[in-house]
């Protein structure tokens, strides 16, 4: 009986220290949850005021989004005024500029009118400066006057120098660089029956109205310094165009001529020379006084006496 008395009461002893254990669990075991739960409540609300902060940088976002849109959409309709104003200004400074080339185009011809009139005049006066041994210096004059302003004869004097009228003339050197409308000066005189041609200007004055024959040849030379060898010329009367010549030289070495031949009928007092073409990319003339290449020559075929042309060959 004290056997079992005894195994009851070690029995109990252990329940109680079991159940005594159980609690000490427990309670360290609501503690922990309680701490944890607390560190969770903690995450918790710092993971709402990070998700507040996003909604807010969201927010504001989406507003930088819609004014920058604003100010995309702003910029591009202003781009777009700007173009067409742009434009609108470009079309007008194309009218302006247009309108401008034509004012120079019709300066341009107004130039050469005035210059070639202003030649034609310079021309003239050279006969002023003309005196030969058959013609005294009153007659220069009188034929300065009667071609700038008009003779008034219905007859013309005889045909000085037993009625030839001839000259013939060469060029001995190159010419380079001329001017445009500049006239050459054929420097040497193989024949000039009655002096009525100057070499020191190149122009034959016309001693008696009637029908003549000029020719003239110019020539071109490629040297290897010459970037485009080409010469264009024109046989002028009074500063009036009448026909042209023209030599081009393709390759080194290469000599080319050009020869025109023109009869005309012209008045006495009027002046008679070769010029540079006003048109054309060159200005250079080849020439020596060994090969003699370049002439010009003119010769009187019949003279006009009261409207009546009488052959003087």
């Amino acid at each position: 009986m004290l056997g079992l008395f005894g195994f009851v009461s070690v029995l109990f002893c252990v329940s109680v220290t079991s159940f005594s254990d159980a609690d000490s669990v427990i309670d360290v075991t609501a503690k922990d949850l309680v701490a944890f739960i607390r560190d969770l409540e903690a995450r918790v609300s710092s993971l709402d005021v990070q998700v507040k902060r996003l909604r807010e940088s969201k927010a504001k976002c989406a507003q930088n989004a819609r004014d920058l849109e604003q100010t995309l959409s702003f910029t591009g309709r202003k781009m777009d005024d700007d173009d067409a104003e742009f434009s609108e200004k470009m079309a007008g400074l194309r009218i302006g500029y247009n309108r401008i080339e034509n004012e120079i185009k019709v300066i341009s011809e107004h130039d050469k009118l005035v210059e070639s009139r202003l030649m034609e005049i310079d021309y003239k006066f050279t006969v002023f400066n003309i005196t030969t041994d058959n013609e005294p210096q009153e007659k220069s004059c009188m034929a300065a006057y009667q071609c700038l302003y008009g003779s008034h004869e219905k007859r013309q004097e005889p045909i000085p120098n037993d009625g030839i009228i001839a000259f013939s003339s060469y060029l001995d050197h190159n010419v380079a660089s001329l001017a445009p409308n500049e006239s050459l000066k054929y420097n040497q005189i193989l024949l000039n029956e009655g002096n009525f041609y100057n070499k020191t200007t190149g122009v034959f004055t016309v001693p008696i109205t009637g029908i003549y024959i000029f020719a003239w040849t110019v020539a071109a030379r490629d040297d290897g310094n010459m970037q485009v060898p080409d010469i264009y010329t024109k046989l002028v009367v009074n500063g009036q165009h009448k026909a042209s010549a023209v030599a081009e030289s393709t390759q080194t070495r290469d000599d080319e001529m050009g020869t025109n031949i023109i009869i005309l009928r012209v008045e006495k007092g009027d002046a008679v020379w070769i010029s540079h073409h006003d048109r054309g990319l060159t200005k250079d003339i080849y020439s020596s006084d060994n090969l003699r290449i370049v002439t010009f020559s003119g010769s009187l075929l019949s003279e006009e006496l009261d409207h009546v042309s009488v052959n003087t060959i």
